[in-house]
């Protein structure tokens, strides 16, 4: 529940326009409903797991059989049969730890971060910011830092290895560790919401709150602002080659075709926005909600936007008696992974 109260605070921060003049798409988006299993000539989903954790925050597969989902109590799980079964491989000292997102560097050395800067019960101690590392695929996990009155919500590794954290409290900001996780300084001061730090090649993003996008062009020496936005909230952004998209407060989606020097809006979905898997310059899928159900106790119900055509083109697919997905991973260009609830989606991008 508090998950889902979360999402609708945020949502209520979507408004407005980006500097540059957005306008609709000229072709109008192809909207599909449909239920699962589900395949067309650009995509087939299917349902191969009904054992998801609860609470998922994000997913990383490294193959079709063999990966791992973060929780918002503080877990980490790993399947070694496309999900048909979880092994919970860690548990945080608190079950108020938000753990936010997973990266690795290599097939054994990867990451997690999260925290809170609050916790529940009288004269509780909220837990802060935490870096967790593996260095034998996710089997096992050890707290790599810790730093009180912090939350990571973002990690990315730049063309060098350095690694970058998006945090959230009393010092928000960017972080940067360069010897692998064990140590972390704050190289940007922000005072506004962070949600995302990404990388691509040399340049590097962050956004959040603070209706800015800033940029970096020197693997994340110096983020000078590249686009200052008249909408408040940027909740995802992705790139692949010099094609980007973020999500303008889980409504529409903007797409930059010069590495995130402009952008212009190009999808106006049918429901909330989530999650951006970038997979090539053209194909991309955007995962969030279909049309509420309405009612006291309607839902929205799962969604995935596609294009082949890097953006010029939408297929909207909205997918009846599954839950809203907001996390999805790709092992390759063209096979991954989506959730909904506790069930896992097979993905192929044909």
């Amino acid at each position: 529940m508090r998950f889902l109260a979360f999402i609708s605070g945020l949502l209520l921060l979507a408004a407005g326009a980006c500097q540059k003049k957005e306008v609709a798409p000229e072709q109008p988006v192809a909207r599909v409903t449909a239920t699962l299993p589900f395949e067309n000539d650009d995509i087939r989903l299917r349902v191969v797991g009904n054992t998801v954790p609860n609470y998922s925050r994000d997913l990383h597969f490294f193959d079709q059989t063999t990966g791992l989902v973060s929780t918002g109590d503080g877990k980490i799980y790993r399947t070694t049969d496309q999900g048909s079964s979880w092994t919970l491989v860690y548990s945080a000292p608190s079950s108020d730890v938000y753990l936010n997102q997973i990266l690795f560097t290599s097939r054994t050395t990867g990451y997690v971060v999260g925290g809170n800067t609050s916790c529940n019960g009288n004269g509780c101690v909220p837990p802060g910011g935490l870096v967790l590392k593996t260095t034998d695929g996710g089997s096992t996990w050890a707290i790599a830092y810790r730093k009180a009155n912090l939350e990571f919500v973002s990690l990315a590794v730049n063309a060098t290895g350095g690694l970058f954290a998006a945090a959230n409290g009393a010092e928000s900001g960017i972080w940067r560790s360069n010897d692998a996780g064990a140590t972390w300084t704050r190289t940007e001061n922000v005072a506004n919401s962070m949600s995302k730090v990404v990388f691509n090649g040399t340049s590097g993003f962050y956004t959040g709150g603070g209706s800015r996008i800033a940029r970096s062009t020197d693997d994340g020496s110096s983020w000078p602002y590249a686009a200052t936005l008249t909408y408040n909230y940027v909740n995802d952004m992705a790139f692949s080659g010099g094609t980007g998209y973020h999500l303008k407060g889980y409504g529409p989606a903007l797409r930059s075709t010069d590495n995130g020097t402009s952008w212009e809006e190009v999808l106006l979905a049918s429901g909330p926005v989530y999650k951006i898997n970038a997979l090539t310059a053209t194909s991309c899928l955007i995962w969030g909600g279909g049309p509420y159900t309405g009612g006291d106790f309607g839902v929205y119900q799962g969604a995935v936007r596609q294009t082949k055509d890097g953006g010029q083109h939408w297929s909207d697919i909205e997918l009846s008696g599954i839950y809203m997905i907001t996390v999805a991973n790709f092992y390759s260009t063209q096979e991954g992974y989506a959730v909904s609830g506790s069930k896992l989606i097979s993905v192929t991008v044909k």
